[in-house]
């Protein structure tokens, strides 16, 4: 069913596999310096950003979906992971996607917000400091969320992480009560593509994907936004998964510890 331009669904087959999240050891170094820009250029390089997502739409077409979501509750929380770099050129994935982080937290107007990246410069995050966007250590979202536990709405901002983050994050929040105070964007569960002998690995994510309210981001014009969707929950009950915490191998070059 496509609704203004989103598309909407439960499931799909499965299509192909997503990105991973974690850089390698080159890339957590600090920007090269022709890549290095100032603060006030990071403000002006996201304003136009933003300018780009104003006049395809996405804004407001997201906006209005988390709008449908919430239904009337407050939005107590945005939480950004794994956007990396950003401000360095307005059309970059990094800034696309920062503009859009941004623009929703100026919509919803949570109490708090939030964003982590170890690849991060200090340039971007004294940028985030200054407009009041907290930049917390890295962590691998494996344990519960406090604002879900207590009936308040997070909303985690992820476009292209791996599947383990997604996992820990759904893993360590699995009731339907915290769920159903979840909303993602960030990859398409839908359209990832997972051989049958890593499946366990990713338990929560596979099982949660079937159950989800999907709505996939529209065609735009830059890869920021490729398989992205925003995905909720609205069920009264859960499948059971394995209550220890998940064991990656397979998937374990996508996580990133806080000690690089």
């Amino acid at each position: 069913m496509e609704e203004d331009g989103f598309q909407m669904y439960q499931s799909h087959k499965k299509k192909k596999k997503l990105p991973m999240m974690a850089p390698n050891k080159a890339q957590l170094r600090h920007l090269p310096e022709e890549d290095a820009v100032s603060v006030d250029t990071i403000e002006v390089n996201l304003e136009k950003a933003a300018e780009a997502l104003e006049r395809s739409g996405l804004i407001a077409k997201v906006s209005y979906f988390v709008e449908k979501i919430l239904s009337g509750r407050r939005l107590r929380c945005i939480r950004g992971v794994g956007i990396g770099h950003f401000g360095q050129r307005p059309s970059s994935s990094g800034s696309l996607q920062m503009a859009l982080f941004l623009a929703i937290r100026s919509r919803f107007q949570p109490p708090s917000s939030s964003c982590q990246d170890p690849v991060m410069s200090c340039d971007e995050i004294e940028y985030l400091r200054r407009i009041e966007v907290e930049t917390p250590p890295v962590d691998d979202l494996s344990k519960s969320v406090e604002e879900l536990r207590d009936g308040d709405v997070v909303l985690f901002f992820m476009p292209h992480c791996g599947h383990a983050l997604y996992n820990n994050l759904l893993w360590s929040n699995w009731s339907s009560s915290a769920l159903r105070n979840l909303v993602i964007i960030g990859n398409d569960f839908t359209k990832m593509m997972v051989l049958q002998k890593h499946e366990k690995e990713i338990e929560a994510l596979l099982k949660f994907r079937e159950i989800a309210n999907v709505i996939a981001f529209p065609a735009f014009i830059e890869d920021a936004f490729s398989d992205t969707a925003v995905t909720s929950f609205s069920k009264e009950t859960l499948p059971p998964i394995e209550e220890a915490k998940p064991k990656y191998h397979h998937f374990a070059s996508e996580l990133l510890l806080n000690k690089v």
